[in-house]
């Protein structure tokens, strides 16, 4: 999966004030739960920006963490962008990645 790098960002760990559900696992961050929010202004078709924002739970940024560790010779642009880190283990073979499957 290709991961495209955004033009600008800005990235925060705020509390979460509302219900947000995770881009990795699609968990429910509820209120008062500290969330790792990424908001950015990315390349669009046709030369158009477009605005996003992710959503990622704390136990999703540590496993994104550690799916890092687990592959260090994979290029960071070659590796899952946000929500498609459950797709990139998916197609792995690796151990790790069947292990952290099974605790989704």
């Amino acid at each position: 999966m290709m991961c495209e790098a955004p033009i600008t960002a800005s990235q925060t760990n705020p509390k979460a004030r509302i219900k947000h559900i995770c881009c990795e696992c699609e968990r429910t961050i509820f209120k008062g739960e500290t969330y790792h929010r990424t908001a950015g202004i990315w390349d669009g078709i046709g030369g158009k920006t477009e605005a996003m924002t992710f959503k990622t739970c704390v136990q999703c940024v540590e496993r994104i963490s550690q799916y890092w560790k687990a592959h260090p010779d994979v290029d960071h642009e070659d590796g899952p962008g946000f929500g498609g880190l459950k797709e990139e283990m998916d197609n792995c073979a690796c151990e790790w990645c069947k292990e952290e499957l099974e605790k989704l």
